[in-house]
């Protein structure tokens, strides 16, 4: 997907979610295609180094890394603040990203249940 595709999907979820005006929908779309470019920057330099053998990022790395994440955090909210109403910007706040954690625990639960039907079925061979 484009940029452009993954800013047009962001802004209409969160046109559904919020109820936007058409100028809020404009504004957040403007703001989630300059996060996807940034972002599809960064996979095309990361894309560039998986020819060479990845590496694990240097402590320092990492760190610059997770900075850059939250500052680019930090200031959509500060954006989303002034676009959004008080109610609007509520919902939004209550609106959390995925759950990652929760996400592996369910991949565990189905590698369990795999792991106890292949043992099951060599019990009974």
């Amino acid at each position: 997907m484009t940029p452009s595709d993954i800013a047009d999907l962001k802004s209409k979820k969160l046109t559904l979610k919020l109820d936007l005006t058409d100028a809020q929908q404009k504004k957040i779309h403007t703001i989630f295609l300059s996060e996807a470019k940034a972002n599809e920057g960064l996979r095309q330099k990361h894309k560039a180094a998986e020819g060479e053998k990845r590496e694990k990022p240097s402590q320092e790395e990492f760190l610059k890394m997770q900075n850059t994440r939250l500052d680019q955090q930090i200031e959509m909210k500060r954006e989303m603040k002034t676009i959004l109403n008080a109610e609007q910007y509520a919902k939004f706040e209550k609106m959390k990203p995925r759950d990652h954690k929760k996400r592996g625990d369910r991949h565990k639960k189905r590698d369990e249940k795999r792991e106890g039907k292949h043992n099951k079925q060599q019990d009974e061979n």
